[in-house]
């Protein structure tokens, strides 16, 4: 996810990964566009990172409470549409298990 090109500056295609970089003080630059895993079209958003502090923040990341409220939020976004589409409007518990318990 990291740009070697220029110590300076830090990127990634992670839109969670970069609200949390901007918010711990990252300035943001802009995007660009670029290819990702199987030639699909990806946008880079792009910070200045003079100090370095962009690995260690995406280490943060991974383990903090942002990043677990954000999988909360598009969990229960999907169990929402997924109750959407439950005919009549009955509500349907869900019974599969997720890494976040049964729903």
């Amino acid at each position: 996810m990291m740009n070697k090109e220029a110590k300076s500056a830090y990127e990634t295609d992670n839109l969670g990964l970069a609200a949390y970089m901007a918010l711990n003080g990252l300035e943001y630059v802009g995007t660009r566009q670029g290819l990702g895993k199987n030639e699909k079209l990806k946008v880079f958003f792009q910070f200045n990172d003079i100090a370095g502090a962009g690995p260690i923040l995406e280490k943060d990341f991974l383990i903090s409470t942002e990043k677990r409220f954000r999988d909360y939020l598009f969990f229960f976004r999907g169990e929402v549409d997924k109750g959407m589409e439950t005919q009549n409007g009955a509500f349907v518990k869900s019974s599969r298990p997720t890494k976040y318990g049964r729903g």
